[in-house]
């Protein structure tokens, strides 16, 4: 079992680190309001401080959690719900992992 998990979770953990560092080497760190923007070609969503950037890597560490508290307590009776969980937790971490790239790239300049 733990086997299992160490390999079904190191590739979502390792994505989300890649999101928090992707936000945290890319963009610089500045006390003046941000113009914070979640989509491509729109207008500013919130003005506020650098650390907003990092709501992504947070969710996505959120859902990390509790996915792996689900797996961990399907495993037991039901391997393949687990197997499925850990599944979609990497899948997830890879889309954040995406989106904090494209954060970055539209909030750094």
């Amino acid at each position: 079992m733990r086997r299992f998990f160490f390999l079904s979770f190191a590739p979502a953990v390792l994505f989300n680190a890649l999101s928090w560092w992707i936000i945290g080497a890319h963009t610089p760190a500045s006390e003046a309001p941000f113009i914070i923007r979640y989509q491509w070609g729109s207008s500013a969503d919130v003005f506020g401080a650098h650390s907003m950037l990092f709501a992504v890597p947070v969710l996505g560490l959120i859902i990390l959690a509790i996915n792996a508290m689900i797996a961990f307590s399907a495993f037991p009776k039901h391997p393949a719900y687990a197997r499925c969980f850990a599944a979609v937790t990497a899948l997830c971490e890879i889309v954040v992992a995406v989106y904090a790239w494209i954060i970055t790239g539209v909030n750094a300049f």
